[in-house]
């Protein structure tokens, strides 16, 4: 599976900049990321863009060490977090323990970001968490914590945590205890790699308040929307919407007027478009003509247009031009797609 994060997280951090005064627009267009990828709903930031946008924020971490934190010891990062992933956060919440609900987690994170890795090492009274950063060394400790934020907080959700061990790689950002108070344990840093450890007698300590029919509803829905992400390629399926949009709400005329509208709305260039597109192993042309085709198709058999009517609707030049294009690609004419696809309707 490609690895990309929910655009949910950057969002979250702009914003948290933005209330503190930092011009976020320089963020963005250093990172290559458009207002578009971080807006859209449920858009997705590919691995590049998410190691960027950390080192660039990390700039400023003298807003997100402390003000963060401060936020999420005041609201709790299940709850912060509920609103952004429901469905998610609603499974790891419907579970039998705490061990359940953190293993939950960890095999569906990939809903809010699967580019770094985290690893469970269960001993006979212990277990071991360790999150591994897979990014660039500069990018620090912040994901580690906020990753053993979320874990430690769906513990509590289950039973007092008790006393765990936590420690970080790279040196303490905060100044204020604000870990050492989230935790209620003293946070060591400077260690080769992030762990938590946890007593196994507090994960495996039973409840009974889980619904059994609603946590097999929320496991389909959590496996479908994983399956959806496995098909997602962060940029060419943000491009192949915004053609179709382009062509069926914009009534661009041409394919230049077309690439013009996407570029203008990812705010770079088209040379930008199709180097990054490049590493997806597609182009723009290729996915123009997938849309095109798309569009055609639905309207040779669903509808009564006209060939002429269609090839306007596909922003074509002319009857001809599209003719030549649908026959090129689908080795028989509109006409003949056309009446094909009625006769096996009729039948």
């Amino acid at each position: 599976m490609e690895k990309t994060v929910s655009n949910l997280i950057a969002r979250g951090t702009l914003q948290l900049l933005e209330d503190n005064g930092v011009d976020t627009s320089k963020i963005t267009e250093r990172c290559g990321i458009s207002r578009y990828e971080i807006e859209r709903d449920g858009g997705r930031l590919s691995e590049n863009q998410h190691y960027r946008f950390m080192l660039e924020s990390a700039n400023h971490d003298q807003f997100l060490a402390e003000d963060m934190l401060e936020y999420c010891i005041s609201y709790g990062p299940v709850n912060t977090s509920y609103s952004a992933y429901p469905d998610l956060m609603g499974f790891c919440l419907n579970q039998t323990t705490a061990n359940a609900a953190i293993t939950s987690f960890i095999e569906n994170r990939v809903i809010i970001g699967n580019c770094d890795s985290v690893i469970v090492t269960r001993g006979d009274k212990k277990t071991k968490i360790e999150y591994v950063n897979l990014g660039p060394s500069q990018v620090g400790n912040c994901s580690a914590i906020g990753n053993f934020m979320m874990l430690h907080s769906l513990i509590n959700s289950y039973t007092s945590p008790g006393n765990i061990k936590v420690g970080f790689v790279g040196s303490r950002q905060e100044r204020k205890g604000l870990l050492n108070t989230f935790f209620e344990s003293k946070c060591e840093f400077d260690h080769q790699s992030n762990f938590m450890i946890i007593d196994n007698t507090l994960l495996d300590k039973e409840v009974n308040s889980s619904n059994a029919a609603l946590h097999l509803i929320q496991k389909t829905g959590l496996n479908k929307k994983r399956a959806e992400l496995e098909k997602t390629k962060s940029l060419s399926g943000t491009v192949l919407k915004l053609i179709e949009h382009s062509i069926s709400f914009l009534r661009s005329e041409s394919d230049i007027h077309i690439m013009n509208d996407v570029c203008l709305t990812l705010k770079m260039s088209r040379w930008t478009l199709n180097d990054k597109l490049k590493n997806e192993n597609t182009s723009f042309t290729d996915l123009l003509k997938s849309v095109r085709l798309k569009i055609a198709c639905s309207l040779l058999v669903e509808t009564n247009k006209s060939i002429q009517e269609i090839s306007e609707l596909v922003c074509f030049s002319s009857q001809s031009v599209f003719s030549r294009f649908f026959k090129l690609n689908l080795n028989m004419s509109p006409l003949v797609y056309r009446n094909k696809n009625l006769s096996n309707a009729i039948k």
